[in-house]
């Protein structure tokens, strides 16, 4: 909703909103912009020729009715909105809104993702992150589809994964043309043109000698099994080698070139892995909440901290997703040094449910960072990672403000 409320404005438009009180990163922006943002629960009372109404907020839809004033959701507002612009939706459960960000800027396209960031450019594409939850994204109407990967999530509405799988299937099928992991293709249908990507050598784009450390990432990518670029960049983490190879497949399609030299300009989007260096200590905001996510973070450590003592901060956000994974979150997090547990998140879904579920060896549940400060020798050198899809801010600066003192 900031993301969509920077692009009205750009687009001319005078908008203003409504949230929690708490700072959430997305708010960054507006306030840039100098959109205002009420307390939740101003709409009642506010005049406004059109409302466009959060998938969070559905039930302020009967009081709006009541009021007969204009409104629709998010993302049919955005269907009827783009409608006539040359769509490109990004998809996926995971990377999506680095993805559109990191192609947007290769390209100078005009885009829309997920972390309160939108640019209007004069632009042959629109790039769309396109979110499953709740099959939102069936309102698109999307000119072609990138989707990144498939793995089992949003265990609240999909109840199994083979329906998580097939409400891809139904996407696709939005689009004649279509990127997609190789191992995915079975998700096509016989009339699309589907370009594959992935590490195997079937794939039209794979990938392959990878090299990582703190200062670079390199590796090769192949076209049909021939070697047709060494992708050389300061962007850390094996989650670009996915991104950066169907970034390359999609230039290539369309523009028959690869702006390698935008590469390392690109300013990473909020909360994906974001390394900062306090003193002699490294911390690391990662909106990882799902298994999978983390156990790619931990990898990525392995990589570029080998000698450094891994410290896992996390906090799970919808019961549903920590119950049903369970298994997968205790064998992921074990990996780490040292584990540390917020319970989970204040949300509607969790409320009156156990919010300690994960019960993993020499883990400590805390309320605040304050509790384990005393822990750690700052002399020595940790890894901090702060995992979760909710905001961390507070604990992450009160851990920066300690090593800073010391």
């Amino acid at each position: 909703m900031a993301s969509l409320a920077l692009l009205l404005k750009q687009d001319g438009y005078f908008v203003f909103g409504e949230d929690v009180s708490d700072f959430i990163s997305t708010q960054e922006e507006l306030e840039k912009e100098n959109i205002s943002i009420l307390p939740l629960n101003s709409f009642p009372n506010i005049d406004a020729d059109f409302f466009i109404v959060g998938h969070a907020f559905e039930d302020t839809k009967k009081i709006l009715e009541e009021q007969k004033k204009k409104y629709t959701f998010y993302n049919r507002f955005l269907q009827s909105y783009l409608k006539k612009e040359p769509v490109i939706s990004i998809a996926g459960s995971h990377g999506k809104t680095t993805c559109v960000g990191l192609i947007a800027h290769l390209l100078d396209a005009s885009f829309l993702r997920g972390d309160g960031h939108a640019k209007r450019r004069k632009s042959k594409y629109f790039f769309l992150e396109s979110c499953e939850y709740k099959n939102h994204y069936f309102a698109y109407s999307p000119k072609e589809i990138i989707l990144l990967n498939v793995d089992y999530d949003h265990v609240d509405f999909f109840k199994s994964r083979e329906e998580y799988e097939e409400s891809f299937r139904i996407f696709l099928k939005k689009a004649t043309s279509v990127y997609l992991p190789y191992k995915e293709k079975h998700l096509l249908s016989p009339f699309h043109h589907a370009i594959t990507f992935g590490e195997e050598d079937e794939a039209t784009y794979s990938y392959k000698n990878i090299t990582m450390n703190e200062k670079n990432l390199n590796f090769s990518i192949f076209y049909r099994g021939k070697e047709v670029e060494r992708i050389h960049t300061i962007l850390k983490g094996k989650q670009f080698i996915p991104l950066l190879t169907v970034c390359y497949a999609f230039c290539k399609e369309h523009l028959e070139i690869f702006p390698t030299d935008k590469m390392d300009t690109f300013s990473l989007a909020s909360r994906r892995f974001n390394i900062e260096k306090v003193e002699n200590q490294i911390l690391i905001d990662d909106y990882a909440h799902h298994p999978n996510q983390i156990r790619l973070h931990y990898e990525n450590l392995c990589y570029l901290y080998k000698k450094r003592k891994k410290i896992a901060i996390f906090e799970g956000d919808r019961y549903s997703r920590v119950f049903a994974l369970k298994k997968d979150f205790e064998k992921v997090l074990s990996l780490f040094d040292e584990v540390y547990l917020f319970p989970l998140a204040k949300m509607q879904e969790n409320e009156g449910k156990d919010d300690r579920i994960l019960h993993i060896k020499n883990a400590k549940y805390i309320l605040s960072i304050k509790e384990i400060l005393s822990r750690w020798d700052f002399q020595k050198e940790y890894v901090f990672s702060f995992m979760s899809s909710k905001e961390m801010k507070k604990e992450k600066d009160i851990l920066k403000n300690a090593i800073q003192k010391k």
